[in-house]
């Protein structure tokens, strides 16, 4: 009966754990589309670049993980010596612990991946070799899961990097085994609640994992969680793992031959009964409506432009804005008209893409083969600088690591070090 109750608070806290609007609790902020609720920011920076508070050693190892902020505390993850760590500074960018977890990717660009998720007395995190795994805040342990031996998954060529989604007390993965596509755990325990299986081009083939993160909506009060797999995106209940839907996302790409056809790195980005999808790689992207109940999709466009890397997209007043693929170097910076599907612009910045969030007006792009940081005014019009600035060359090669903002104040990491600039207006 003891054992019952403590798993029913920490449901219970899990569920009802409260965020305040400074809060980046985990991958793109906290409802996953990379925005940001902060108002008061800066509207142009100086020559330089916004006041850099502090900047830490080189000391959060080998990764493109981003960051999860909540309070007082910073989380990330890196890898030393081929282990991955999970890492927690304070504000004043001080190691407060870290954590070993286990081995770490460490073939194909190594580093760690996925972002951990915070919600609050708990930390979850998905490996870049497949072990699912929940902390306490003092970074001890509480379960650890192998969903690759589980499932009976093949590595991906560059190793997981879903950061999983948490919801209704459950931490579901998308981990393209054998034996299950989608995997729910009991945040409280680690125990399997459900496992969905999504058939990938033929029956005898077992189902590829791709490189990007789910999100869970709210349709006519079902929860859907909409993924990624090789040749489709897939739509399930929630409450059983149901399998609602599936559209194979082979018919809306370039018919050019891209030269990778199943990365499909970015989340899928949400708004009113709508979400949009992008593989990057020539492949361009597409809208569709859900239905009312959430139990069906339907396309409403097609766009081949915008096809961001693995850099994400905003969606902010009625238009979409992110980066391009040109090639593997190369990329434009693009925006399109969200309800017709229209290319607003497409225009170089230096030939080269990166990520993009957004806070107050203001987008925040973070170019990855230099390190450039952009401050860009959010209008359908053009792509208009305000102002930039580069991060100092480290040994790392790309600026993979998508930035984060919280409580007037703009993170980014490269490599193992984290850098914190003042965004806030001055009064």
């Amino acid at each position: 009966m003891y054992g019952y109750l403590i798993r029913i608070l920490i449901l219970s806290l899990l569920t009802s754990a409260s965020l305040v609007a400074s809060d980046w609790p985990e991958f793109r902020g906290p409802e996953r589309n990379g925005m940001s609720s902060e108002t008061g920011l800066l509207k142009s920076w100086p020559e330089a670049g916004p006041n850099l508070i502090w900047a830490t050693e080189d000391v959060l190892g080998q990764g493109y993980a981003s960051l999860a902020i909540e309070g007082e505390e910073i989380l990330t993850t890196g890898i030393i010596e081929n282990q991955g760590y999970l890492f927690c500074l304070n504000q004043e960018g001080k190691l407060k612990w870290k954590t070993p977890y286990g081995e770490e990717w460490t073939r194909s660009f190594p580093g760690t991946r996925a972002t951990p998720i915070i919600r609050g007395d708990r930390v979850f995190l998905f490996s870049g070799k497949g072990v699912a795994l929940c902390f306490n805040r003092k970074g001890d342990i509480v379960w650890k899961v192998d969903l690759k031996a589980q499932t009976e998954a093949d590595d991906p060529a560059f190793g997981w990097s879903d950061s999983g989604f948490l919801s209704k007390g459950q931490y579901i993965v998308t981990v393209g085994g054998r034996k299950a596509t989608v995997v729910s755990l009991d945040a409280a325990t680690g125990k399997t609640k459900w496992t969905t299986t999504v058939m990938d081009r033929t029956e005898q083939t077992p189902d590829v994992s791709v490189y990007s993160d789910s999100i869970v909506v709210e349709r006519g009060g079902r929860h859907v969680y909409i993924a990624r797999s090789y040749d489709k995106v897939f739509g399930i209940d929630i409450a059983d793992g149901r399998l609602l839907w599936d559209y194979n996302t082979h018919e809306f790409t370039d018919k050019s031959k891209p030269i990778w056809d199943q990365a499909h790195p970015n989340a899928p980005l949400y708004h009113n009964g709508e979400f949009y999808i992008s593989s990057g790689y020539n492949m361009g992207g597409a809208k569709f409506r859900l239905s009312k109940d959430g139990s069906s999709i339907e396309k409403q466009w097609e766009n081949l432009t915008l096809d961001s890397h693995h850099h994400g997209y905003v969606l902010v007043d009625g238009n979409l804005y992110g980066s391009t693929w040109i090639n593997n170097k190369k990329g434009n910076w693009a925006s399109v008209n969200w309800k017709t599907g229209e290319l607003n612009y497409d225009t170089s910045w230096n030939g080269k893409k990166g990520a993009i969030i957004y806070a107050d007006g203001m987008l925040y792009c973070y170019e990855e083969n230099k390190g450039n940081v952009g401050l860009v005014k959010a209008t359908p019009t053009a792509f208009e600088i305000v102002s930039s600035f580069q991060i100092p060359k480290s040994k790392e090669k790309f600026h993979w690591a998508h930035p984060a903002i919280s409580d007037g104040k703009l993170y980014i990491r490269y490599g193992g070090i984290l850098r914190c600039f003042d965004i806030k207006e001055k009064s």
